[in-house]
């Protein structure tokens, strides 16, 4: 269950990444343009979206899978007992 919530937070973070850098993507050419003259044009190719999310999920995977086999060590009482 948590390394699920970690590939979904992961995925997550990968689709606002994604967003945020063609929003910066279409503005920055724009800017470029009316600047220095050079007409550029925005290419994303599908399978680089993809990677990016491919990314996102495999780096989400090993940083919550230490967290999780730690927590399966303890007992389930050990770190409620205290609060």
């Amino acid at each position: 269950m948590v390394l699920f919530e970690a590939a979904l937070i992961g995925l997550i973070g990968g689709v606002m990444g994604l967003v945020f850098g063609v929003v910066l993507s279409r503005l920055f050419p724009g800017a470029m343009t009316s600047v220095s003259g050079y007409c550029l044009t925005l290419v994303l190719p599908l399978q680089n979206i993809l990677a990016a999310l491919l990314i996102a999920f495999l780096t989400s995977q090993p940083s919550a899978f230490l967290p999780t086999l730690r927590a399966s060590c303890r007992r389930i009482l050990e770190p409620i007992q205290y609060e």
